[in-house]
């Protein structure tokens, strides 16, 4: 199996001042158990970094060794380049800002799971027919 996560998906795993920590890290556990491949834009990885710094600016977060716990999950990284226009364009999604688009192609391309909690973009992923769950709802389908 394979999962895109929005950045805000990870955001909430690594950043435990979020309301949906609680339920993002009992995510990051079920993916660590059950060896699931995570599939990521480069573009995730610096919304992650900002908001991590954010996080440390406005709340003296500590940050030590959250990204090498990102990097524990071992994701696989798409980089957003001319081979990415040209192996995942699909003219057929509907419009929604470029970044949301970006999870949208990576999940219909590999045909993963889009794991969001972002509405609109859940709706467009929905619509455009990739398999899409918020968090609660995949961790209450795998029972775990």
């Amino acid at each position: 199996m394979e999962v895109v996560l929005d950045a805000s998906v990870l955001t909430d795993m690594f950043i435990v001042s979020r309301k949906r920590h609680e339920l993002a890290f009992r995510l990051e556990q079920y993916i660590k158990s059950n060896k699931i491949n995570i599939t990521i834009p480069i573009y995730a990885v610096l919304e992650l970094k900002t908001a991590i710094e954010n996080e440390r600016l406005n709340n003296n977060f500590k940050t030590d060794d959250i990204l090498n716990k990102f990097c524990l999950l071992s994701p696989k990284v798409v980089y957003i380049d001319k081979n990415f226009i040209k192996e995942y364009m699909d003219l057929n999604v509907p419009y929604i800002k470029a970044g949301d688009l970006i999870y949208i192609l990576i999940a219909k391309k590999h045909s993963a799971i889009l794991i969001t909690e972002d509405e609109k973009q859940y709706k467009v992923a929905r619509f455009a027919q990739v398999s899409t769950y918020k968090i609660n709802d995949f961790l209450s389908r795998r029972k775990a």
